[in-house]
């Protein structure tokens, strides 16, 4: 077939031609004519909007103006208070900016209630929470920070776990446990030959196994799951912590083979004086964070004793690591504040040290409204902000996310007894500058607790005390709602049913929280992430009614 020229029969046909030229001129006029419209751009989806906080943080507090009605269906509700001072005293708080939500979870990831939940060690030992409704649990209230949790697992037994709570929101976490699991380590000193009578302990002071001349641990059956925390410690090394992933193993499985225990070196101190009272305390931390295959047991040397004549010794500390040496006293302020060294295997590290009384003081009595002493009175003087305390004198904390118990020192705590004739002095002569003010909180049996805010010396304050009236109640009514949630209460970071004398009366869908004290309180309802509610001065006397 001949190809196709400009005079070939079979050219393109001329209505061809005047049918393009006709659509070409109404593609111009549409383009360029009068009023015309831009062609369309080709479409894009549009950016979904995201909140400036991480799940990790938690919800975004919404005012109760922000929520439609009735806009939620939960099953179930926490309510969350927080006590804010009396009516008529001031509306003050140490700041806990943190939280940790979740829940403890089976082998098949169904929820266990009832799992006693401890904070161990740290400014907040001894905080504890109940898993309830499909093992949900939650600490409201916590320090930014490395925390270890003792759970009490029915039908399973006790162990610990470690979690870091971030700033400023929630942290959320799911606790899985499984059935016993026995196991067996290979420990191996810092030459890597097998290590002998170290001592493997369950948790941070569960019970322990030592290692036999091969080095062999032979662990008995302990709770297993995920992140099963084991503390190993041997004279000469460094105190260290392993987490393991305990499943069902086979029989005849080989040891687990932990990485070769560093060697430790030793610091020997002394505090020469300090202004009667407790005697002093010693803490380390490290000034900042070395990665590598172990996870230093930092509070092994934490909150530590010095003896009846000021003197101490710090066994078994990094070698690797520069760290930062600290004493505490309530009465006293530390010269110097603190010492930075770097502990040695061979040679002891020697520092000294001596507390003395400061030049800021906050000085006073407690009384109770008719100026009577009240020498029962427990006086606690701490950080209005104490995350941003411990951000100034421990900087190495944030580059240690997953080892470091936090630390207490006196400039974020410190706690005495009221003298007989209701007296107390603290020393404030080490607060650092920037970190906010400090709140002075005095209790006695039969009171109200009264909390000050501090932020000047104090050679003469009095600070009365009411007594106690727990006529107060909170009450939600649920009677307008279809299904009816179940409710979980906390106070200033405890759950409801922990608190002495606050009782939960339910009847119908009205549920009533009595034997509160009157007050003012911060008030937060959430059902799961969503919040329902948050007043910040929630005025609480008589009976008061939350409406949701």
């Amino acid at each position: 077939m001949a190809p196709l020229t400009s005079t070939d029969s079979r050219r393109f046909p001329v209505w061809g031609w005047a049918l393009l030229v006709g659509a070409l001129l109404a593609v111009l006029a549409v383009v360029f004519g009068p009023g015309a419209a831009p062609a369309p751009a080709p479409w894009e989806p549009e950016p979904a909007e995201v909140a400036e906080q991480s799940q990790a943080e938690g919800p975004l507090a919404a005012d109760p103006g922000e929520i439609p009605e009735q806009s939620w269906a939960a099953d179930l509700l926490t309510v969350e208070l927080r006590s804010l001072g009396g009516i008529e005293a001031e509306r003050i708080a140490p700041k806990r900016s943190g939280a940790l939500e979740g829940a403890v979870l089976n082998e098949k990831k169904e929820g266990i209630e009832g799992v006693r939940m401890t904070i161990v060690g740290g400014p907040q030992d001894g905080w504890s929470t109940v898993s309830r409704t499909e093992g949900h649990y939650l600490f409201p209230e916590l320090l930014p920070g490395t925390h270890f949790i003792r759970l009490e697992i029915p039908g399973y037994g006790e162990t610990v776990r470690s979690h870091r709570v971030r700033k400023n929101g929630r942290s959320w976490r799911d606790f899985r446990v499984a059935p016993p699991v026995g196991v067996a380590l290979q420990l191996r000193d810092h030459e890597n030959d097998p290590l002998a009578g170290a001592r493997v302990i369950l948790g941070l002071d569960g019970p322990e196994v030592q290692s036999d001349e091969e080095g062999i641990v032979n662990l008995p059956p302990m709770v297993g799951g995920e992140r099963v925390l084991l503390t190993i410690r041997a004279a000469g090394h460094v105190p260290v912590r392993q987490e393991l992933n305990l499943v069902i193993r086979p029989a005849g499985a080989p040891p687990i083979e932990v990485p070769a225990l560093p060697q430790g070196g030793r610091v020997i101190g002394k505090v020469s004086s300090w202004p009667g009272g407790p005697f002093p305390q010693i803490s380390v931390v490290p000034r900042s964070n070395q990665i590598g295959t172990h996870k230093v047991a930092w509070e092994t040397w934490q909150g530590v004793q010095v003896e009846n004549d000021g003197s101490f010794v710090l066994e078994d500390l990094p070698t690797s690591h520069l760290v930062d040496i600290r004493v505490s006293h309530p009465s006293g302020v530390s010269e110097p504040r603190l010492r930075s060294v770097k502990p040695m295997s061979h040679t002891p590290t020697r520092v000294a040290f001596v507390v003395k009384r400061g030049q800021g003081r906050v000085a006073g009595r407690v009384l109770d409204l008719q100026g009577q002493p009240l020498p029962q009175a427990t006086l606690v003087l701490e950080a209005s902000d104490p995350a941003a305390m411990l951000g100034a004198l421990y900087p190495g904390l944030e580059d240690v996310p997953s080892t470091t118990m936090l630390p207490v020192p006196a400039a974020m705590r410190r706690e005495l007894r009221a003298r007989t004739d209701g007296g107390f002095d603290f020393a404030v002569g080490d607060h650092p500058d920037g970190t906010g003010a400090l709140v002075l909180t005095a209790t006695a049996p039969g009171y109200q607790a009264r909390r000050v805010l501090i932020q000047r010396s104090y050679a003469d304050l009095e600070v009365q005390l009411s007594p106690d009236d727990r006529s107060a109640s909170m009450r939600i009514d649920l009677s307008d709602r279809g299904r009816v949630p179940k409710i979980e209460w906390y106070l200033d970071g405890r759950p409801i049913d922990e608190v002495e004398g606050v009782q939960v009366e339910r009847v119908a869908k009205r549920e009533t929280l009595t034997g509160l004290s009157s007050g003012i309180y911060d008030v937060l309802v959430r059902a799961g992430e969503d919040v329902l509610r948050h007043d910040r001065e929630f005025r609480v006397r008589g009976a008061a009614e939350l409406e949701l």
